[in-house]
């Protein structure tokens, strides 16, 4: 299943490394059953439980006296870190029903560098900075009859980090509290049928992802020397929320036919992945004064915000697969597979709220061509050349199209800035009053973000080739790999 979080790209669920039986990274993977991404992948196996009881305890502790002050710190400030957790594992019924329980819990205090400049350079300290996280995870297994399995497993994880977006030139009241708590479940069938010769494979997840930041400071932000030298009062993003569930179901058929010297597995398959989120972040709450200097006596800029920036947005990525891995004699593979991806809002194509949008479509032309080939030279696995070239779709991230509903210019939160005419030189009458900064200086025009209408999804070609050499009967290899995208 998918476990990429549809808003910035990054992995939705966390997982105890006592939890992870396997993890791969694919720079080079042309099998069409695998898409989302342009780039490379990765695939994590989570473990499961088996006919013998298995686990284990762990604990892990870090203090001051253990770690050497960092270069930039002022003192060798607390510090502390510690990690306990288990794994348990075993069989409900012999041969038939088994378990696996994961649990891990983490615990930091550490410090971020507040490092002012100009008139504030004295200021500088270091604020405490920590978090903890809990991460738990459990399967059943199933083993129906002889020809069938199944598969039940949940994942939760919460978060929570202390002085977020705070260090460098923001002081404490500048940062915020950050809060992440994300579930999920996924279902898994497996069943042969026939002969042995076909497998299905049916997969369904639900979950949820939530996060809010509510900021240090209810005060007006304030950038002193424009921001660069001191900045203070509620971070400039707000209370920021989110929220989102997803649902996703996908099926993938294989078929195996023909001979010991010359046979065929051809796979095909498809998936809905269904996505609801949340977005909430009321850029301005609070406003936002620039000064010129590092005092309160030239402000610059005020911006402010009006309206909701609570937005909810649905998507559904659609994809297909097919593959066909042809072994025309048994060192020989030909691989020749297509798939198609379609994601029905990520790029807003129903948003009509501005002028100066439209007309913008749905990007349906996701066709991903991909050959490959593995060829066992000598027939014993001692030297294999393999190779492939295909096209690789990925997908719309959510940040861009919640920008766009939540500030576009004409609906969803209004940007405004005011700037003040001192700086230019003008009358008094077109100052910008710190006291009444809404309704002094010159008003500048909205601030506007939208998509350009012909944006895509991202696409790439890859080519790869790779060659891999066993030195005799030593167990070790030479591998070389070649990729080009």
């Amino acid at each position: 299943v998918d476990l990429t979080d549809q808003a910035l790209g990054l992995s939705r669920t966390r997982f105890s490394q006592d939890a992870i039986r396997e993890f791969r990274v694919v720079t080079a993977r042309f099998d069409p059953e695998m898409g989302g991404s342009p780039g490379g992948a990765l695939n994590v196996v989570t473990k499961s439980g088996t006919n013998e009881l298995h686990g284990s305890v762990f604990g892990f502790y870090r203090d001051a006296d253990l770690r050497q002050t960092g270069a930039l710190e002022q003192d060798n400030d607390d510090f502390n870190r510690y990690q306990v957790g288990f794994t348990l594992g075993g069989p409900i019924k012999q041969d038939k029903v088994h378990y696996f329980l994961s649990y891990e819990y983490i615990n930091e205090d550490t410090v971020t560098l507040f490092r002012p400049g100009g008139a504030f350079v004295d200021e500088a300290t270091d604020y405490p900075q920590g978090f903890s996280q809990n991460l738990v995870m459990g399967s059943l297994d199933f083993q129906i009859g002889n020809s069938a399995s199944a598969f039940l497993k949940g994942y939760y994880e919460d978060f929570s980090l202390e002085n977020f977006r705070v260090g460098g030139v923001s002081d404490i009241s500048n940062g915020q509290q950050l809060n992440r708590e994300n579930w999920n479940f996924t279902l898994g069938h497996t069943a042969v049928f026939g002969d042995g010769n076909r497998l299905n494979e049916l997969r369904v997840q639900y979950g949820n992802r939530f996060y809010d930041e509510p900021t240090n400071s209810d005060d007006v932000e304030e950038w002193f020397s424009s921001g660069t030298t001191l900045r203070i009062g509620a971070n400039i993003v707000g209370d920021l929320l989110g929220d989102g569930t997803f649902f996703e179901i996908r099926d993938t058929f294989t078929w195996h036919v023909g001979s010991a010297h010359s046979s065929q597995d051809i796979k095909l398959g498809g998936g809905w992945y269904h996505i609801k989120d949340r977005s909430d972040i009321p850029v301005y709450q609070e406003g936002l004064l620039i000064y010129a200097g590092d005092d309160r006596s030239i402000p610059l800029v005020y911006g402010y915000g009006e309206g909701s920036a609570d937005i909810t947005k649905e998507t559904d990525i659609i994809s297909a697969w097919f593959n066909d891995d042809w072994r025309p004699m048994p060192n020989l593979t030909l691989s020749l597979g297509i798939r198609y991806d379609v994601d029905t809002k990520g790029n807003n194509p129903d948003f009509d709220d501005s002028p100066l949008v439209g007309p913008r479509t749905v990007d349906e032309n996701n066709f991903q061509p991909r050959v490959a080939f593995t060829w066992d030279l000598g027939g014993r696995g001692k030297s294999v050349l393999r190779g492939g070239v295909g096209v690789f779709t990925g997908r719309y991230l959510l940040v861009p199209s919640f920008t766009e509903l939540q500030q576009n210019g004409t609906t969803g939160r209004i940007l405004r800035s005011n700037l003040s005419g001192l700086a230019l030189g003008l009358p008094p009458e077109f100052w910008l009053d710190p006291n009444d900064p809404e309704n002094t200086g010159i008003p500048l025009p909205i601030d506007a973000s939208l998509l350009v209408d012909s944006l895509k999804a991202p696409q790439s070609t890859q080519a790869s080739l790779g060659f891999t050499q066993a030195l005799g009967n030593t167990g070790l290899y030479v591998d070389l790999e070649g990729l080009y995208v």
